[in-house]
């Protein structure tokens, strides 16, 4: 009997020896797994911490703003205001002359020239077209040079507007006694009458158009004698005019 205890003592020892390495394995793997589980959550928790921060900081997307741009072509500028020359300005020469001669029949006791206004003798000297054209216009200027009772120039400045122009300049043409022309890029019209009878040897009907001006004349005197000079100063006085 007593020789078989000690090994039932041997063999609760070699058990006991034997179980004990299962349940470090246990509480190893439990140890291992709970770390796993809280790596887990932390990894969980900082990719939303950063999500979050990264929504945070990403900068809005700039606003681009179009501006306007300029008009490929100016607005045309207002024409500018047609100017009558004065009749000094018109036609210096003649305007020398007829002071003298006004200064003349100033100093008489019954001054012939005093009773005499502004297109009184208009219609005769121009026709009735010519009278017809005068009525619409915008502004007119009439300068008659006197050299002496019988021997004068009339000349008139008239702005016209387009459209009674162009009536007028299809009458002009209509009419067989005017010569069309150009004079220092005006358009010009003559008509020239030789008489032998009075104190005017020719008489000389003249229609000169710059743009929306209007140039007439009637006088003894060849064209060439005024005509450029009255053109020069309205285009002197008129820069924009083609």
């Amino acid at each position: 009997m007593t020789g078989q205890m000690p090994e039932n003592d041997a063999v609760h020892d070699t058990e006991g020896a034997a179980t004990a390495p299962s349940k470090k394995k246990v509480v190893l793997f439990s140890v291992f797994g709970a770390v796993i589980v809280i790596a887990l959550l932390v990894w969980v928790l900082v990719t939303q911490v950063f999500a979050g921060d990264t929504n945070e900081v990403t900068p809005p997307k700039p606003v681009t703003t179009t501006k306007p741009t300029k008009p490929t072509t100016e607005p045309e500028k207002p024409a500018a205001p047609i100017v009558l020359p004065s009749c000094e300005a018109l036609n210096p020469q003649e305007a020398a002359i007829d002071a003298e001669a006004r200064a003349r029949y100033a100093a008489m006791e019954h001054d012939p020239l005093s009773e005499v206004t502004p297109f009184q003798k208009f219609p005769d000297q121009f026709g009735p077209a010519a009278v017809d054209a005068l009525s619409s216009a915008v502004q007119s200027r009439e300068c008659v040079y006197v050299r002496n009772l019988e021997t004068f120039l009339a000349t008139a400045l008239m702005e016209i507007r387009e459209a009674d122009k162009d009536a007028f300049l299809e009458k002009l043409r209509a009419d067989s006694d005017f010569v069309e022309s150009t004079v220092d890029g005006a358009t010009v019209f003559t008509w020239k009458q030789v008489s032998d009878e009075g104190h005017w040897d020719e008489s000389n009907t003249v229609h000169a158009f710059i743009g929306n001006v209007w140039y007439a004349s009637f006088g003894p005197w060849p064209v060439e004698d005024s005509l450029p000079t009255s053109i020069a100063s309205i285009r002197a006085a008129n820069p924009t005019l083609p």
